[in-house]
Order: C-alpha cells, then sequence, then structure tokens
C-alpha cells in the first residue's frame, strides 16, 4: 500500500458511514474518479482537487491528485484551500450520467447480438419513423464510442434527404397523388431518423465533434449553420427542440459559427437558428453568458425599416427576454405545456386505458410526448416564443429525456399523408430572404420630408 493510500484510508475515520461508503466507491474505481476531475472542469495544471461529500463548504471533502490518487480525507467543517472543488451536486449528477452509459453499454451487447450487422441497426432508426423507443435508444446509444462518426454521417445524410424532399414537394406540380404519398412517407421517416441521429451524435460529450462535422465542408455550409440548420429549416417544433438541444450539447466549439449569421440575420429561420443556439449555449455555459446577453440585445429600429427588420427587431427581442427569464418559471410553463398536451393526445388517441392520467403521468412521460409533437413554429409568433421557452428547458435535459418508453409508443404521433403535408409545409413562406426596400419617395407635389413646409419639387427634389 502506497504512503498517499494508506494515508487516505486511515483518515476515513474522519467521516460518517454514508460519506464513508462513498468514499471507498470512489477509491475502487479509478477511470470513474478521473471522469468525474475531467468533467467538473478541474483544470490540467492543478496538482490537486476536492470532491465534496456533503453541503457546499461544510463536507466532508475527499483531497485527490489530478491524476487521480486520494490523498487525504477533511471531515465536516475542515475546508480545503487553494484547490479546485468538485461539489455535490455535479457529483452526482455525473454519477447519473455513467450509470446510464453503463446501462447503454450493456444493452448495446444485446442490440448489436440480435441485430448481427450494423447496417441493420441503422435500417431500423432509418425506417422507423416517431416509434424508436427508450429503450432502443439506450441499446444503440451505447454503440457511440465505435459508432459515433456513424451517427454523425447518418445526421448529414438525413439531413440532405429532408431538404431534397421538401425541396421536391415545393417545385414539383406534375405528380399523381399515390407518388406525392409515397415521397411524402419517406421524408416522414427520413425526419424521424433525422431526429433520432442527433441524440445520438449527443449521447456522448466527449469528443470534438464540431471539427469532425465540418471537416471538408464548404464556406456555404458553413454560412447555414448545418449542424442545426435542417431542424429549422422544415419548421417543426420536434425537430427544432433537438436541434437547439444538440447545439447547446457540444458548446463553446459552436460559438462563433453562430455569431455572424445572428448579427447579419439575411432570413427570419437563419436568424432564428443562429439565435436559438447562442441562447442555449449562453443558458448551459456560464462563462458564455454575458457575452451571449450582448449579443441577443435588439438593435435599434429604424424608422424605415424593411418588414424583415421589424420581424428580426421582434425577434431579438423576445430571444433576450427569453434568455433573461427566471428558468424556474421557464420551466413550470414549459411542464405545464407539456401536460396539457399530453391530456390531448391521450385523449385524442383513445389512450385512457393504457396511459395515467394527466395528474398521475410522469413528469418525463409529459415531456417525451411533447417533445414528439410536430407544431409549426415559425409562422406564428406565439408558436415561436413558445418554442423559445420550450429550448430553454428541453436544452438542459438528457437525451433520454427525449424517447417515449416502449410501453407508451402510442402516444406517439401516427402517420398520414396530411401530417407530411403539414411537415414539409411549414417554411414554405420563408424559401427566399426578403429584399430590402427604399422608402417610395414623396410625389412632387407633397410636402417635402426634410421638414421645411415646401413642397418636394421646390425643396428636396433637385438636391444632390
Amino acid at each position: 500500500m502506497t504512503g498517499h493510500a494508506h494515508h487516505f484510508l486511515r483518515r476515513l475515520d474522519r467521516l460518517a458511514l454514508p460519506h464513508v461508503e462513498l468514499a471507498l466507491s470512489l477509491y475502487n474505481d479509478v477511470p470513474i474518479l478521473r471522469f468525474i476531475l475531467d468533467e467538473g472542469k478541474v483544470p490540467e495544471g492543478a496538482a490537486r482537487a476536492a470532491i465534496c461529500l456533503g453541503a457546499p463548504d461544510v463536507g466532508p471533502h475527499l483531497i485527490v491528485s489530478r491524476d487521480g490518487k486520494f490523498i487525504t480525507a477533511l471531515a465536516e467543517g475542515m475546508r480545503p484551500y487553494d484547490v479546485p472543488v468538485v461539489s455535490r451536486a455535479s457529483l452526482d449528477f455525473m454519477a447519473r450520467r455513467v450509470t446510464a452509459l453503463r446501462e447503454r453499454m450493456k444493452a448495446s451487447e444485446e442490440v448489436a447480438a440480435d441485430a448481427g450487422r450494423v447496417d441493420a441497426i441503422f435500417g431500423r432508426i432509418a425506417d422507423v419513423g416517431p416509434r424508436f423507443s427508450l429503450e432502443e435508444y439506450r441499446s444503440i446509444a451505447g454503440l457511440h464510442p465505435w459508432l459515433r462518426n456513424e451517427f454523425l454521417k447518418g445526421m448529414v445524410g438525413c439531413g440532405s434527404a429532408c431538404l431534397e424532399i421538401r425541396d421536391h414537394l415545393t417545385s414539383s406540380r406534375r405528380t399523381t397523388r399515390a407518388n406525392r404519398d409515397e415521397v411524402l412517407s419517406i421524408g416522414w421517416t427520413r425526419w424521424w431518423a433525422l431526429n433520432h441521429f442527433t441524440l445520438l451524435v449527443g449521447a456522448d460529450r466527449g469528443w470534438d465533434l464540431y471539427d469532425e462535422f465540418f471537416k471538408g465542408s464548404s464556406a456555404e455550409s458553413d454560412r447555414h449553420l448545418p449542424l442545426s440548420w435542417t431542424h429549422v429549416r422544415i419548421g417543426a417544433h420536434a425537430g427544432m427542440l433537438r436541434g437547439a438541444w444538440l447545439t447547446g450539447r457540444i458548446g463553446i466549439p459552436n460559438f462563433d459559427h453562430y455569431v455572424d449569421p445572428y448579427l447579419a440575420a439575411p432570413t427570419i429561420p437563419i436568424l432564428l437558428n443562429a439565435g436559438l443556439g447562442l441562447m442555449v449555449m449562453g443558458l448551459r455555459d456560464p462563462s458564455l453568458r454575458a457575452q451571449v446577453d450582448e449579443l441577443l440585445e435588439p438593435f435599434d429600429l429604424a424608422p424605415d425599416a424593411s418588414p424583415l427588420q421589424v420581424r428580426a427587431h421582434r425577434l431579438k427581442g423576445m430571444l433576450s427576454q427569453t434568455f433573461r427569464a427566471d428558468p424556474a418559471a421557464q420551466r413550470s410553463a414549459v411542464e405545464a405545456r407539456a401536460r396539457r398536451c399530453y391530456a390531448d393526445v391521450r385523449r385524442a388517441r383513445g389512450l385512457a386505458a393504457t396511459c395515467p392520467p394527466v395528474e398521475e403521468a410522469p413528469r418525463a412521460l409529459a415531456l417525451a410526448c411533447y417533445a414528439h409533437e410536430l407544431g409549426d413554429s415559425l409562422n406564428d409568433f406565439d408558436g415561436v416564443a413558445a418554442l423559445a421557452s420550450d429550448v430553454t428547458t428541453f436544452a438542459t435535459l438528457e437525451p433520454e429525456d427525449f424517447f417515449l418508453p416502449r410501453d407508451h409508443l402510442d402516444l406517439a404521433p401516427p402517420w398520414t399523408p396530411r401530417v407530411g403535408e403539414r411537415l414539409f409545409a411549414a417554411t414554405r413562406a420563408y424559401d427566399r430572404a426578403e429584399p430590402v426596400r427604399a422608402a417610395p419617395a414623396p410625389g412632387r407635389n407633397d410636402a417635402c420630408a426634410c421638414g421645411s413646409g415646401k413642397k418636394y419639387k421646390r425643396c428636396c427634389l433637385g438636391a444632390p
């Protein structure tokens, strides 16, 4: 037994029994300890760190080296000095993530054995539509360490297919009803596959996704923010929630790719995509909060502003207000909308016998049901405002929270051609950027706009 280990074990008598058990569980699992230090943002240059097992500033604390060796234990009231501290709240949060990851890894072995081949798994994702269960997600997400680049390719490929299908449906005039329904059906499944791959891509934050995503990409694709652009381009609530979630999940590497489009705002969808991304990153990362708050501040609107500038100004004001709102109030409003949605879906689909009543439904079930609603969040300002509020809550969830359990898949939206039409029609009003038009000139005999009181022809008409 090394000197540090011997000293540490002797110092465990400073701790109460529950804290001793927790300390020993960490002591016997070095990979988990290193994961905690990395995720707790303990600087690489720090020689030591403290892990709080109790209340903030009270303790007790474990003192460990940055490379994962245990040094000593401090009793309650003994405060660590000059070392970074991982709080108990952070420790509990990371412990849940590790547990979930281990469950996924175990389940993935069963899926891999059943599927036989990776392409069978991807075929299932591509064709299943919204009836992709929480249990299936956990099983396949366990393959993330080996298939993360394939998940990313799946997300990109399905996104491109969705936009191609959308453009085809918008421009195609001569097509039979049967052919159109077939195209809509393919678009429906590919859009849901895009959403599933989005959550699989973000199953683990421990890789440089953004560099991988833009490897070999063109400047045009950079301008259109393809990481979440397709989700907003289609315009459905469920997809935009997932696109914003992934943007926040990746965090700082996204940041510069979202600033310029937000400031330039050539179209409303690009502005909304960039604004939601910045808002989510600012909410998830305290180091970005002040900068995001300044960016979201709406610009001064000129008297001769174009309709596009007026809408952009209103949208920026709403995003700024949402970003600054009380998180608890936002969460309460989102959960209320989720429960109303759950109640409506349960009643409309006659699921009273299989789904619990609203007052007994778990919060997670109501949120997952709400996360499957299509909506049209672009063509209605109230819908955009609700989406922005929803994003503040959903962006902090784990990927599992977006999926319905196997026993409640009937809450997922059923396929019909009408639903497909609704999905791909949402953003047609924004196919082109609006030109900025100059204000009309006054007539020759009208009062001059300069305020002189003279007729325009006798005042500024001939001015250089």
